[in-house]
């Protein structure tokens, strides 16, 4: 889960000293053009939507060409001869892009078709601005989804429709990953909320 942290957290590493370094690290970093910045823990409910999220994901995918994988894998973006590596809260990549990104020796995908992350009013800066620019650099990605941690609301930003943002903000509502044909609807990821988050359609 992606959280802000102080500046004390930061170091200064190379692509190589960084990869050796998250390897045997108890905590995970990433890594922005050569800073490395500690990562936080996320709340219970982020946990709970994101894992929703992935469970759905898994099981829509199980038995295709597919691999769901929830935070514990690394995307690396390169741009601008910077190197960037996140840990989204999920990505989708296919068995074929995984062995070409080196399989699974490799502590990193380059390939994502689609990368979603949950977002709170911590990190909703971070997600929506500084990842989504960065995340559209890998030519495989079609989908970037949003998922509020706070209110019933997925955001979907699709490359065929350059990047212009689909939100779906009822629990009625379906939302339409197409990058992996899964058709989701939202209270299959709110399934407990919140008051706050519980909202019916307003009458006609």
């Amino acid at each position: 889960m992606n959280h802000p942290v102080s500046e004390s957290t930061r170091r200064h590493m190379t692509v190589d000293q960084y990869l050796a370094f998250e390897q045997h690290s108890p905590a995970r970093h990433e890594y922005l053009a050569g800073e490395v910045f500690a990562m936080t823990g996320a709340s219970a409910q982020h946990v709970a939507i994101a894992t929703r999220l992935f469970g759905a994901t898994v099981a829509h995918l199980r038995g295709t060409p597919w691999q769901a994988f929830m935070s514990d894998v690394k995307v690396r973006v390169r741009t601008n001869m910077r190197d960037y590596f996140y840990y989204p809260d999920m990505l989708v990549i296919s068995d074929g892009d995984r062995r070409a990104d080196g399989g699974e020796r490799m502590p990193f995908v380059r390939s994502a078709r689609l990368i979603a992350e949950v977002i709170s009013p911590s990190t909703e800066n971070i997600d929506r601005r500084e990842k989504a620019m960065m995340y559209r650099e890998l030519t495989s990605l079609e989908e970037y989804v949003l998922v509020a941690q706070e209110e019933c609301e997925v955001t979907i930003f699709r490359r065929r429709q350059n990047w212009h943002p689909v939100v779906c903000n009822l629990l009625e509502d379906v939302a339409e990953f197409r990058s992996i044909g899964l058709s989701l609807p939202l209270m299959h990821i709110y399934r407990e909320p919140p008051e706050a988050v519980t909202r019916v359609a307003e009458p006609e």
